[in-house]
């Protein structure tokens, strides 16, 4: 069973991402490097998951920040039949 690792401001238990899917690629767009480089350049998806297991899921947290990712995402669940887990903050 997982356990909370806190509550949300609406008073939900709040589970990490990381104890639900230990084994993935993740992408935390809240670091300032990460987000800075996924804006500028989108592409670096599908360069950097190239070198990945095809099998392994990939989790990209706060997807809302770079839009773009979207269009790489589907690209890549298309033709590669990659599995995404995408976490946006919605207000």
């Amino acid at each position: 069973a997982l356990a909370a690792a806190s509550v949300s401001s609406r008073g939900i238990p709040a589970i990490s991402l990381k104890t639900i899917y230990p084994e993935a690629y993740r992408i935390d767009l809240l670091k300032t490097d990460q987000y800075l480089a996924f804006l500028e350049r989108p592409y670096l998806l599908r360069e950097r998951l190239a070198k990945e297991n095809p099998h392994r899921i990939v989790v990209i947290d706060e997807i809302q920040k770079v839009p773009n990712l979207l269009d790489e995402v589907h690209h890549l669940i298309q033709e590669e039949g990659r599995c995404f887990v995408l976490c946006a903050l919605w207000i």
